[in-house]
């Protein structure tokens, strides 16, 4: 019940099909991945929440997490295009209506998650892109040990570079500083 239902009725959790391992966030998953975050800060190994040694890291935390470093990557998964359960349906379908409705659904998840650690008085940061669907700013404070980067088009895409600059200064207003940025030369670069 943890991975989302695909447009197909199928759950995303098919090792291999394209961008496996989406979420549902109306399940408790969720609550795992507090928890998990919580572990990771207090200092605790992977094996307290029976994570599986990631590619030999003699820590144990997955992908998203330097051992030893204070910040995790909680972004979802690439691609994401929305849960299909029956408690998800509402959101996905109201998408047209409402295209803030993945920002303030995903952000608010993230916002809970660092205000939780706040609170228990864990010292540490989550990393969270402001992406597609979930790319515009949500209505929500965003506490400080959140660190956000924002995916701008960078030079392949200079027909949206007004509107990156337009959203990168929404973001530094609504954070009261500057953010981080990611682009696609990378990307384009390999190709």
């Amino acid at each position: 019940e943890y991975f989302a239902v695909s447009s197909n009725g199928s759950r995303s959790n098919v090792a291999g099909s394209h961008f496996a391992g989406q979420l549902c966030f109306n399940s408790p998953v969720t609550e795992e991945i507090y928890q998990d975050l919580r572990s990771y800060f207090k200092g605790e190994p992977a094996s307290v929440r029976k994570v599986l040694n990631y590619r030999g890291t003699a820590y144990g935390w997955g992908p998203n997490v330097n051992p030893g470093r204070n910040i995790i990557d909680v972004m979802p998964q690439d691609s994401m295009e929305g849960c299909r359960c029956p408690k998800c349906l509402p959101l996905v379908s109201t998408k047209k209506q409402n295209p803030q409705y993945a920002t303030d659904f995903i952000w608010n998840h993230v916002i809970s998650w660092a205000n939780r650690l706040k609170k228990e008085g864990l010292k540490g940061n989550l990393g969270m892109m402001s992406y597609s669907p979930y790319g515009g700013i949500p209505k929500a404070d965003i506490p400080d040990n959140i660190m956000v980067q924002v995916a701008t088009g960078g030079p392949w895409y200079m027909s949206r570079l007004a509107e990156d600059k337009v959203r990168l200064k929404a973001w530094a207003e609504k954070l009261n500083h500057k953010v981080f940025l990611w682009n696609y030369i990378n990307v384009e670069i390999g190709r």
